[in-house]
């Protein structure tokens, strides 16, 4: 199926570079992380992603027509109770439901935010392993500094 000029987005070479590499990047991020998921899923794990999901199906209006979703705080805990595999499952159910809720979005705008999720919680879980931060946590004062890091 052969898509008109008047449909395609009108980008530049720089912003296709910028969009490439964000798609790609987290598409690979998200492989390498999707592969280390923890060997036993507990229900514990799909009801987080499950409640990430739902989250999504509800927004915080700001300014204007802005807002901002409610899934967030969900995949920080599965990044720290799971690690950032169960976080980037968690992002993965949230674009499902922001692509096809409300508004069908097509597929580049999907693909970016999936890309763009999995990039920032990929890189979050990588400071917090690097920094020593177990998970699941093994107490608060230990873990305390690596999950700082992996928030900011």
């Amino acid at each position: 199926m052969d898509v008109s000029a008047s449909q395609r987005p009108n980008i530049t070479t720089l912003q296709g570079s910028y969009l490439f590499g964000v798609i790609g990047g987290g598409m690979a991020l998200g492989a390498f992380y999707l592969v280390s998921l923890p060997d036993e899923l507990t229900p514990a794990l799909f009801v987080l992603v499950g409640l990430g999901a739902l989250a999504q199906l509800v927004s915080l209006s700001l300014w204007g027509a802005s807002s901002v979703s409610l899934s967030f705080p969900f995949t920080f805990l599965t990044l720290l109770w799971f690690g950032p595999g169960a976080a980037i499952l968690t992002n993965a159910a949230v674009v499902l439901v922001h692509t096809f809720y409300r508004v069908r979005r097509p597929w580049y705008k999907s693909a970016f935010n999936f890309g763009s999720l999995s990039l920032s919680v990929g890189l979050a879980g990588s400071a917090y392993i690097a920094f020593r931060g177990d998970a699941p946590p093994s107490s608060f004062i230990e873990t305390a500094v690596p999950t700082l890091i992996a928030a900011t």
